[in-house]
């Protein structure tokens, strides 16, 4: 579960601290690029967090207007902001921001940024240029809803799939034989939302079937109708329904 993912992200951190260095201002990065650099700016005395003057004619450069400027439309303001305080902060971030608008990266940043595994499309070779950690620190700048599998792939990676056996995965077409066609098959997860549908389709392409998904809110007035026509319509075709 989540606990067992945060002890393995720590143990992670601290294997990757004792091969290459991680600093505190990486590891508060992990956390929220923006809140650590609010935390930087109005805590200059702090030295275990403080950047480097190199750093700081960076902020000075980059603080007009047109430097500032988005280099795409599609970023969003923060994806942008967090990317600029890994620039100003971060020495191995700073060649990757400058070359991001030039010779034709855009596409490989869109990447990371729409992929389901932005952790598997890093831009600008920075796979093979940044350590896991830095790569993983990354990610959180632009992807904060996608930081999960993330996290588990950065644990996999230095500590080893072997060590690292995510939760076991529920034997859906077992439940689907026990269960038959007029029991429902409840899934509680605590990881990421899109696996029971995930599992659920995947198993309906094996069982050459359809799957009709809606999402509940409150089940009432006419949604519960609309859930009611559903289910009925696909009881009669043969069809399956995920809730």
């Amino acid at each position: 579960g989540n606990k067992q993912l945060v002890f393995l992200i720590f143990l992670a951190m601290e294997i990757e601290n004792a091969q290459i260095g991680v600093t505190a201002l990486e590891r508060e990065c992990l956390i929220s690029p923006l809140q650590a650099a609010r935390m930087v700016w109005t805590s200059a005395s702090s030295s275990a967090l403080s950047i480097t003057p190199a750093a700081k004619d960076r902020q000075v450069r980059m603080s007009s207007p047109t430097n500032w400027r988005k280099p795409f439309d599609w970023l969003s303001d923060d994806q942008w902001h967090s990317l600029q305080f890994l620039g100003v902060s971060m020495p191995w971030f700073v060649e990757p921001l400058e070359r991001m608008s030039r010779d034709g990266r855009e596409q490989a940043w869109r990447q990371l940024c729409e992929s389901d595994a932005p952790h598997n499309r890093m831009p600008d070779g920075l796979d093979k240029r940044l350590s896991f950690f830095q790569q993983l620190v990354v990610v959180r700048a632009v992807r904060s809803e996608r930081f999960l599998p993330a996290a588990w792939a950065f644990v996999r990676r230095v500590i080893g799939s072997q060590h690292t056996a995510e939760l076991i995965q529920p034997d859906l077409d077992l439940a689907s034989q026990v269960c038959g066609s007029r029991n429902a098959i409840l899934l509680v997860y605590d990881t990421e939302a899109a696996n029971p549908q995930v599992m659920v389709h995947r198993l309906a392409v094996q069982h050459q079937t359809v799957v009709h998904s809606t999402p509940l809110v409150y089940l009432v007035g006419h949604e519960h109708q609309t859930v009611l026509h559903l289910v009925t319509t696909a009881m009669s075709e043969g069809h399956w329904v995920f809730l």
